[in-house]
């Protein structure tokens, strides 16, 4: 697994980032937000959670991360920024038009994370970071449909994360 995804699956799944932040604080920050919902099999919010996102030229990856008090997930998207609007999902990003979602509760510390194994992102145009997505989603026999939408977010663009040990 390429090491910057793992990042982002690593910050997504571990982090229980304060959230209760004034929106308009948190707007000027490049801080958004991100909706989270079940589909199916049995429709339900999972909440609106704090979003961040980064982009890294060097990787072409455009990173969205989001906590709330019960769920955290992120968005990996190989993409030249700006560039693509629309999305392939997958288990992992491929080559660029690719991308992939995870999600798991916050509070099951030994829960496997939800990760896409299908769908599609799309991305809207506007000044700020915003879009929508659906994943077919799951870990073994566990099958579910995720769904969201995310806005607000001013993407960093200053550098890219760095990996312990590369």
């Amino acid at each position: 697994m390429n090491g910057r995804v793992f990042c982002v699956l690593t910050i997504a799944i571990l982090t229980s980032a304060a959230t209760g932040c004034r929106r308009e604080q948190a707007a000027a920050d490049g801080w958004g937000r991100l909706v989270l919902e079940r589909t199916a099999p049995h429709p339900a919010s999972l909440g609106e959670l704090r979003a961040h996102a980064w982009y890294c030229s060097r990787d072409s990856l455009l990173s969205i991360v989001g906590t709330a008090d019960a769920w955290s997930a992120a968005l990996a998207l190989r993409t030249v920024w700006p560039g693509e609007r629309h999305f392939t999902l997958d288990s992992l990003p491929g080559g660029v038009g690719t991308a992939m979602v995870a999600a798991r509760p916050i509070h099951d510390s030994v829960g496997i994370a939800l990760l896409s194994r299908s769908g599609s992102v799309d991305l809207d145009a506007g000044t700020l970071l915003a879009g929508h997505f659906t994943a077919e989603a799951g870990h073994d026999s566990t099958r579910v449909t995720l769904s969201g939408r995310f806005e607000g977010m001013k993407p960093d663009t200053n550098g890219c994360a760095s990996v312990a040990g590369g």
